[in-house]
């Protein structure tokens, strides 16, 4: 990729954060240099721990600037592209990032910009940065599930695979009971997103604000969700729920 070029394509141009061949580490230039260019469109003055903020920013600039995502995207040599969102929740006050008893964090994903990411062949990272640790055992469980505050008269008239009953209504399990890794937790889901589209679709305009996808990781690093992901979830109009659970206390390696 020429990044200089794709840079100057659009007006105001991009920021290229670094180049193809430049040394990662300028004090050791000849250890490691950058395999791929990078260059960014900034179209947020969000803060980090104003999520709802910077969500409704990225659903603006999906559905109006989708000439220059289109530009930017089909340029020679860009192998990928995506949206990614830096998330501090330990600021402020955000409805839309939600603090649980267990320490836990939910970032609630509207289901608008899924509808308006899906229309590209973007991505989405997820990267927070305000890590707890916690005495929950590492085998708590991660797994995939499509949760629905309804009772079973309001959906007994669909075909949709077994489900289990909750204080709120049913949920889904996907991709089996047991953990999954987050990777694991997406490939399932969009699979069962495609299988079950037409159903779920049904449940989202019936009860759009009782419908959810929730997956589940720790606090470990990013959360990127693919395009399939995003394009399945987007044609049956549900919204998405990540659930960071506190990451684990390092193991005290000391001895006596």
């Amino acid at each position: 990729m020429d990044a200089d070029a794709l840079a100057a394509a659009v007006e105001p141009p991009l920021r290229i954060t670094f180049r193809k061949g430049q040394p990662v580490f300028r004090r050791n230039p000849g250890k490691r240099l950058y395999k791929v260019s990078k260059l960014i469109d900034e179209f947020s003055t969000a803060e980090w721990h104003e999520w709802s903020r910077q969500l409704a920013d990225a659903v603006v600039y999906l559905k109006e600037s989708g000439d220059r995502i289109r530009t930017i995207t089909s340029g020679p040599g860009v192998d990928s592209a995506g949206i990614d969102f830096p998330i501090d929740h330990c600021e402020g006050d955000d409805p839309a990032l939600e603090l649980r008893p267990d320490e836990s964090v939910v970032t609630h994903i509207s289901a608008e910009f899924i509808a308006a990411i899906a229309e590209f062949d973007l991505f989405a990272e997820f990267s927070h940065y305000s890590y707890r640790t916690s005495d929950l055992p590492s085998q708590v469980k991660q797994a995939a599930r499509l949760w629905v505050s309804l009772p079973d008269e309001a959906i007994h008239d669909l075909s949709l695979p077994p489900y289990d009953h909750t204080e709120d209504g049913i949920s889904f399990p996907i991709g089996g009971t047991g953990e999954l890794p987050i990777k694991d937790q997406i490939r399932e889901a969009t699979a069962f997103l495609e299988t079950w589209s037409e159903s779920i679709r049904e449940i989202s305009q019936r009860s759009p604000e009782k419908l959810a996808l929730e997956l589940v990781t720790r606090f470990d690093g990013s959360t990127v969700l693919p395009p399939a992901f995003l394009h399945a979830a987007a044609k049956t109009g549900i919204a998405v729920q990540l659930i960071y659970l506190p990451a684990p206390d390092e193991p005290d390696n000391q001895t006596d």
